[in-house]
């Protein structure tokens, strides 16, 4: 595995996305090119955000506090409009914010504005229901009393919304109580349709997936690599527990998840704890627990390492130490 390494000299960096062959830091207002240089685009926003989400486009972004209620949505110039989260335990998981973007290439915006177990999706610029789009006022009024009367979310702390690169899914990777690390899967084109599709999980596996899920991300339309956690919970009285293989392997196991055939591909107990993760091919993964770590998804080894670098013990969206909380640092899955 080849790889190249830049140094580029920079202070009081608050959030990093990248964007082709540049990093951004959109609460600074920075963009750093590789070969050195940084130059300002905006003014900066202080103190308040520490973290950042960027559309497909790189035209927006969102800036939030990770463990807070405040985001704002921008350009590459000015404010939008802000944002918030319901506060209920808001100081604990990260901040439930994401971008989609529909058949038509429009830029949508999912997140929670109103309560914890509720996701929205809206125009990103306008803040229109991203439902209403191309319907008639008759049917948008009926879509709107839907929504209204008809919304039973069920019980789950929003979190990590990413969506496929291909733009099939979306993947929702937060929690439930006690707390329970989890995921939801949602085909993009069914919550477009109707918003009630946000509220359950209609994906189904075909061995109920029980393992408490730490961390997932797609690696294309068609695979999704899941880990789970440290502490499997086997009920010897529920015998659907056995049918999970992800569960069955024990803790820190890596799992290759075919959306389209509905089964695993491989399933392989990882060497060390992998943490929040980028998959690079079917066979290799990235995982960022205290420092980047090449995993060979075959063997669960480490091939190869990087502890210069600080990425921190995130293993979850729950954050309940200040040490889990990351620094920032940026993925760039095709380069």
């Amino acid at each position: 595995m080849h790889y190249r390494e830049y140094r580029i000299s920079a202070v009081g960096v608050r959030s990093l996305c990248w964007d082709k062959q540049k990093l951004i830091d959109w609460v600074t207002g920075t963009i750093y090119q590789l070969n050195g240089t940084a130059d300002r685009f905006h003014r900066g926003y202080g103190q308040t955000f520490d973290a950042a989400v960027q559309s497909t486009s790189g035209d927006l972004a969102v800036i939030y506090q990770r463990l807070g209620t405040a985001g704002m949505l921008i350009d590459r110039h000015k404010p939008l409009r802000t944002l918030t989260r319901d506060k209920y335990h808001a100081t604990i998981y990260e901040y439930p914010v994401g971008f989609l973007h529909d058949a038509q290439g429009r830029e949508l915006l999912i997140h929670c504005p109103e309560r914890y177990l509720k996701l929205e999706i809206e125009e990103a610029r306008t803040g229109r229901s991203a439902a209403s789009l191309n319907k008639t006022l008759i049917e948008r009024l009926r879509l709107w009393f839907a929504e209204t009367d008809d919304r039973n979310p069920m019980d789950i702390f929003h979190s990590r919304l990413i969506q496929s690169p291909g733009g099939r899914w979306l993947l929702n990777a937060g929690w439930i109580w006690h707390p329970y690390d989890t995921f939801v899967l949602y085909e993009v084109a069914d919550v477009l349709a109707d918003p009630r599709m946000l509220d359950s999980n209609h994906f189904e596996f075909a061995y109920p997936i029980v393992a408490e899920i730490s961390a997932a991300a797609f690696l294309d339309d068609q695979t999704l690599i899941l880990v789970n956690s440290e502490y499997p919970e086997d009920d010897e009285e529920s015998p659907k527990y056995h049918e999970d293989p992800l569960f069955h392997s024990g803790p820190y196991s890596i799992g290759s998840y075919d959306l389209i055939n509905r089964r695993y591909r491989s399933v392989v107990k990882a060497e060390e704890i992998v943490g929040t993760m980028m998959p690079l091919s079917e066979r290799y993964l990235i995982g960022f627990y205290k420092h980047p770590k090449l995993f060979d998804c075959t063997t669960g080894k480490i091939i190869q390492r990087w502890p210069q670098l600080n990425t921190g013990t995130q293993t979850s969206s729950l954050l309940m130490k200040p040490e889990l909380i990351p620094p920032p640092f940026a993925f760039d899955q095709a380069n």
